[in-house]
């Protein structure tokens, strides 16, 4: 996690899966009751829609741009529909490659401070990335907003970063999923 910008993560904030999708299944499983609201950025990973839907989740889209979600819309979709959570991919999003900038970054996190709202970061692809390093990720990010930490999970990926480093197919390779205790305590 030091690699990612967080040093202060401890063992004790932190579940390793045998991917990303069953890290993403945990949170929908442990997080999500039918009927409740999750924004999602539209478009995003077709398998975390169907994982969320699974658990009954009501899905509201935040439109996105090249620089990632567009801030001032997903606060309006914030503030309307008060969403368990917000999930994101704002490095390399999928389908839509959206590269979300820094000040965009540090917005999500004051917002999600502002209205109490969990974020949730997907972070698969942040280690993948030619010429210039992306911007810190929103784990990395939140020592620098106070209050921010504790609304925040963020589930990163082995598999896509060593598969396309080593290209030798490896089948089950690890997630980890990094947030508040409180909430890692929930999905284990």
């Amino acid at each position: 996690m030091a690699q990612k910008g967080a040093h202060d993560v401890t063992a004790d904030q932190l579940i390793v899966t045998t991917g990303s999708q069953q890290g993403l299944d945990l949170i929908g499983k442990t997080m999500i009751s039918p009927g409740d609201k999750v924004i999602v950025e539209g478009p995003t990973f077709l398998a975390t829609i169907q994982c969320f839907r699974l658990y009954g989740a009501e899905l509201i889209s935040a439109p996105v741009d090249g620089h990632g979600v567009k801030t001032d819309e997903l606060e309006k979709l914030i503030a309307e529909h008060k969403p368990k959570f917000v999930y994101l991919i704002p490095t390399f999003g999928n389908p839509s490659g959206a590269l979300m900038n820094a000040e965009r970054r540090k917005k999500v996190l004051e917002m999600a401070v502002k209205h109490q709202t969990l974020i949730v970061e997907d972070d698969p692809y942040g280690d993948l990335y030619f010429g210039e390093t992306p911007p810190p990720s929103l784990l990395a990010l939140s020592s620098t907003v106070p209050g921010s930490r504790e609304l925040l999970v963020h589930c990163g990926s082995l598999s896509e970063s060593a598969v396309a480093r080593i290209a030798c197919g490896l089948d089950g390779c690890a997630c980890r999923i990094a947030g508040p205790r409180h909430h890692v305590q929930a999905v284990q």
